[in-house]
């Protein structure tokens, strides 16, 4: 058994790698392992991917300060920064999945799925940054969160806007959608649906598309489709369970209206990187991190969540004769 590693990363997007990069520095063993062969995900082309608020400049290359309104091209932002984690000394194994978790005795089988090759290792701490149907929550019997799909369009936008539209359509309650503005000539038109309804998202998808051209707000042109899972619900229950700490997607903190989590996955992947260096040295709790987290993002997620509950008791109405198809639910600032 391998006995060495200080901490096990699971999950290599922008929370897994911000933690693997900053425990490396730190002075930590560090394996971080993902099941992909790829890193990041499509985005839209010519670097148009969704206004993320901001990303710290180091992770870009620049000087330690906050960018308002950075753009970033999602795949090569996530590889720059697994590329940053094996720069500083951490381990990197793509094509790889966790077989068997022991959180009593802090060990783990581990699986290179090309090859079918397992290792059993031991970690002193672990930040699970697997997604929203995380696998280390799933093998501790933790509550699962609730996710949507989402089926999304890039699009031309016909005029500038500065604010994030959502909308939902009376009579689909578990569905709501948005249009997110990506620079002045682009946006994000997505449907947020029930998993396993892919065909309804694409069709309501499609009609909001229709409903929106006609009101003047976006070109007819699809420039690129994608989707993917958001959680929904907020922040999961419980972000510290032994010495295994949640983050990213994997701990809920992507925005429940809009699925936009990036600057908290890297903020909360630096957050329990610096957690564990803390806690590993014997100089504070592993606890502190959910605290930290909690004060941080607590507020944000649970008015995005509050907004989404009313938004599904209005679409939960009858629609009136004078309503249309879709309703704006409310206007959010980027």
């Amino acid at each position: 058994m391998d006995e060495g590693w200080d901490l096990l990363v699971v999950g290599l997007g922008p929370a897994g790698a911000a933690a693997a990069a900053v425990a490396a520095r730190g002075g930590l063993r560090v394996l971080a392992i993902d099941r992909k062969a790829r890193l990041g995900h499509p985005a839209f082309p010519n670097g148009g991917e969704p206004r993320i608020g901001w990303i710290s400049a180091r992770w870009l290359g620049g000087s330690p300060a906050d960018v308002p309104g950075t753009f970033v091209d999602r795949v090569d932002f996530d590889r720059s920064l697994v590329e940053i984690a094996r720069e500083a000394g951490a381990e990197i194994s793509l094509q790889t999945e966790i077989v068997d978790l022991v959180p009593a005795t802090h060990s783990a089988r581990i699986s290179r799925l090309a090859t079918g090759e397992e290792r059993e290792i031991r970690y002193r701490a672990m930040v699970a940054a697997d997604g929203p149907h995380s696998a280390v929550a799933e093998s501790l019997a933790l509550r699962p969160l609730e996710v949507r799909q989402t089926t999304q369009y890039a699009l031309p936008l016909s005029r500038p806007r500065r604010l994030v539209q959502v909308l939902f359509a009376p009579g689909h309650p578990d569905v709501h959608a948005w249009l997110q503005p990506n620079g002045d000539d682009r946006a994000s038109l997505a449907v947020a649906h029930e998993a396993g309804t892919a065909a309804d998202g694409q069709r309501l998808l499609d009609h909001l598309h229709l409903h929106l051209q006609l009101l003047g707000q976006v070109g007819q042109k699809v420039l690129q489709r994608f989707g993917g899972l958001m959680p929904v619900g907020g922040m999961r229950e419980r972000l510290v369970a032994g010495n295994i700490l949640f983050a990213g997607d994997a701990a809920g903190l992507a925005h429940p209206i809009t699925g936009m989590g990036v600057p908290a996955a890297v903020a909360s992947g630096e957050a329990a990187a610096n957690a564990c260096l803390a806690a590993l040295a014997g100089r504070a709790p592993l606890a502190d991190y959910e605290v930290a987290i909690r004060q941080r993002f607590g507020s944000a997620l649970a008015e995005g969540a509050s907004l989404r509950e009313r938004i599904r008791e209005d679409a939960g109405q009858p629609r009136r004769p004078e309503q249309g198809e879709w309703q704006v639910a409310a206007e959010l600032p980027l």
